[in-house]
């Protein structure tokens, strides 16, 4: 089923870069669940660019500490994790932290 959902995905993702261009949330959000149906296929590899593209818009468009952001950034950290790219993966792990408990507080449930 994901390699069927990852064909469409492709598709998807494709008319959202044409119609809305690069940075626009809508097309972030496909190439984010581009590279969740990449690493549900065990392509670890071939999601890592397209989460990291994803992070590197939201810096860009909605800033860093951003709640949107914060996800992705949580989300590449996972996926580096998987990837055995631990020293990499805590760094960012951290620095998500520091920022959700700077910016929604310490007893913020997200």
């Amino acid at each position: 089923k994901h390699e069927e959902a990852l064909s469409l995905q492709i598709e998807a993702l494709a008319a959202f870069r044409a119609n809305f261009g690069d940075r626009h949330p809508s097309t972030l959000l496909s190439i984010n669940n581009m590279a969740y149906l990449l690493v549900k296929t065990g392509k670890l590899e071939e999601a890592l660019p397209l989460q990291e593209e994803v992070v590197t818009a939201q810096r860009e468009t909605l800033g860093s500490k951003h709640p949107d952001t914060l996800n992705s950034i949580y989300v590449l950290a996972v996926l580096l994790s998987d990837m055995g790219r631990k020293f990499t993966a805590l760094s960012l792990f951290y620095e998500s932290l520091e920022a959700r408990r700077n910016t929604l507080g310490n007893g913020h449930l997200s």
